[in-house]
This record gives C-alpha cells, sequence and structure tokens, in this order.
C-alpha cells in the first residue's frame, strides 16, 4: 500500500527523504531503509546484503517515489510542479497578501529599532 502525498507537497522534502533512506542504508539503519526493498533488485535481499548493497541517491529517489505510488522519480517530480502550477494559479493573492505582511512585519521591526536607538540616544545625552 502506497503513502499519500500531502496537498501541497514540497520536492526539497521529498529529496530530503530520499536522501534520509540512503543516509540510513550507509549508517547500517535497516528501519530507515527497508523502503529500498521496492526496487527489484534489492527486494529479496537479507538485512545484512541490504546495508551492505551498492545503492544510490537516484536508487533512493526511486523508492520514495515508489512508496507514493509513481512509477518513477520523474513522475513524481513532474505530479509535484504540477500540484504547486495548479496552487500558485489558483491564489496568487495569498502569495501577495504573505509578502505584504512580511513587509509589514520588517518594517515594524525597523521602526521599533529607530524608536529604541533614539531613546538610546537621548537617555546618553541626558546622562
Amino acid at each position: 500500500m502506497s503513502r499519500s502525498l500531502p496537498p501541497r507537497p514540497s520536492l526539497g522534502h521529498l529529496r530530503k527523504e530520499a536522501k534520509v533512506v540512503l543516509g540510513a542504508q550507509k549508517a547500517g539503519q535497516i528501519d530507515g531503509c527497508r523502503q529500498l526493498r521496492l526496487l527489484g533488485r534489492l527486494l529479496t535481499l537479507g538485512e545484512g546484503e541490504l546495508l551492505a548493497a551498492d545503492v544510490s541517491l537516484q536508487d533512493a529517489q526511486i523508492t520514495v517515489a515508489l512508496d507514493y505510488g509513481f512509477a518513477s522519480w520523474a513522475a513524481l517530480k513532474q505530479h509535484v510542479e504540477s500540484v504547486l502550477g495548479q496552487s500558485s494559479e489558483r491564489a496568487p493573492q495569498d502569495s501577495g497578501g504573505a509578502t505584504a505582511c512580511a513587509r509589514a512585519g520588517r518594517m515594524f521591526k525597523q521602526i521599533q529599532n529607530n524608536a529604541l536607538n533614539g531613546l538610546r540616544c537621548v537617555l546618553f545625552t541626558l546622562a
């Protein structure tokens, strides 16, 4: 049974997931790399053989894709990019609103810092 992608999947997160699987295999942590058995050539290996197998990052990426029900990393990547493209087309005002909010927050901090600096100057001259 394959896992489900979140509503707004992230390619960065999926890449990290593949690196974690590969890192677990290289570190000898069988619990973190069992999904490598989704690759046909690794399917019948015992635990020790799986940990000793020559596995690349590309292999780990393919197993992540297979685990999510995709035939390849390219198919998973294309799906994620299409989902992200649709979500940005649906709500362009959201990103603008978030940017405006972040800009307002930065401006508030700048005003606050300037006010504190001004107060420090007044106190310094009075002392």
